[in-house]
């Protein structure tokens, strides 16, 4: 609960920025959250990073493609980044699927990512979405 909570609290300053480093949405259904999709700004901000993560419950209905579009748009439209990039782990298809489906294509295939809590390594792919 803690954690949760300098999360939400963190969230929350950064939007009252002027320039915010970072945005995090939640998605909701039916006023239930389900999941959230974020995107990072590197220092320059020259580039954005994507990521989401969606509640087991609702994986394959598409959520997580709509919710990530709508912020790609929203980082293309409204803040004119043109720069976008996403990661996962090699073995997680159905986050390949979604970088597809919003327009990212595989550009490294042999990044490495460690889990904080397992220590486990996994191979990690990075996409990218670059418009001039």
């Amino acid at each position: 609960m803690e954690e949760t909570s300098q999360f939400l609290t963190h969230v929350t300053n950064e939007w009252q920025k002027d320039e915010p480093n970072f945005y995090e949405f939640a998605i909701t259904l039916e006023g239930t959250q389900i999941g959230a999709v974020s995107v990072y700004f590197n220092d320059h901000r020259t580039e954005g990073e994507l990521g989401w993560i969606l509640n087991k419950k609702y994986w394959g209905k598409g959520y997580a493609t709509e919710a990530a579009m709508a912020v790609r748009d929203f980082v293309v439209n409204e803040l004119k980044f043109t720069n976008l990039i996403a990661h996962c782990d090699f073995r997680n298809t159905a986050s390949c699927n979604v970088m597809k489906k919003i327009g990212l294509t595989l550009v490294m295939d042999d990044g490495v990512r460690q889990y904080p809590k397992t220590s486990e390594i996994a191979r990690e792919l990075m996409f990218s979405a670059q418009k001039a």
